[in-house]
């Protein structure tokens, strides 16, 4: 028994393309769907996060008396211009700002680079007591501010820091205990091949730091010179 196969001389039946259109018009609906979706969930998010600043501007153009009034416009009828203008001639505002910008750029310079240099030595340096140490500076964090602020204002008294800016600056020169958490965090991501490189190459451990650790960490450091700039500004002021 034997089986033929002989050429009929029948054609193939032809692929539909009707299928395919309707399921690609229907992919490219849905993700359109999926994108306006996302496009009013940020929107949405924008507005909420806005309407705390939209507030304060509302605030800042009202009047005494219009604190008082029951219920409260949503917009100033009429606005108070005046208190910004005002508000210089109720203390020494500029002295404020002034301070509040040396602090601010002391802590986001030096305090950064502070703490990314420790966080370096937490993270690549083997030395005995490695994570003993960075657990006490860990540790630190858990201790309350009101617990600490009495014996500082004592310490500060006695060196006659009072009354200046050495007691918002000096601490900066030791580091942040947070940051430094946070930076060491993201070295340990970076190969130790790198730093083996490089050292082959004759660099020494600083000139690693600076030339191979600190250019691939730019978006941990911008992150931590945020934090850093917001917490000392809103100190001062």
């Amino acid at each position: 028994m034997t089986v033929s196969t002989a050429d009929t001389g029948l054609a193939p039946a032809p692929v539909s393309s009707g299928g395919r259109t309707i399921r690609s018009r229907r992919s490219q609906f849905l993700q359109l769907l999926l994108k306006a979706f996302y496009y009013i969930v940020l929107i949405g998010a924008s507005v909420l996060y806005a309407i705390p600043f939209l507030w304060m501007i509302r605030a800042s153009l009202m009047s005494l008396d219009m604190f008082y009034v029951v219920p409260q416009p949503l917009v100033p009828n009429p606005p108070a211009w005046n208190n910004y203008t005002d508000v210089w001639q109720v203390g020494p505002v500029l002295w404020w700002i002034t301070n509040s910008t040396i602090v601010s750029f002391v802590g986001v310079t030096v305090g950064t680079f502070v703490s990314a240099l420790v966080a370096f030595g937490f993270a690549r340096l083997k030395f005995p007591g490695n994570r003993i140490f960075f657990l006490i500076v860990i540790s630190t964090m858990m201790l309350p501010q009101h617990v600490t602020i009495i014996p500082q204002v004592i310490l500060f008294r006695e060196l006659n820091w009072l009354d200046t800016l050495l007691p918002l600056i000096i601490p900066l020169l030791g580091g942040a205990p947070f940051y430094i958490f946070l930076l060491r965090q993201f070295f340990l991501t970076l190969p130790l091949e790198l730093d083996e490189a490089a050292a082959i190459d004759g660099a020494s451990r600083m000139r690693v730091f600076w030339t191979v650790i600190i250019p691939l960490s730019k978006p941990a450091i911008a992150t931590v010179a945020v934090f850093s700039f917001i917490s000392h500004w809103k100190c001062v002021v």
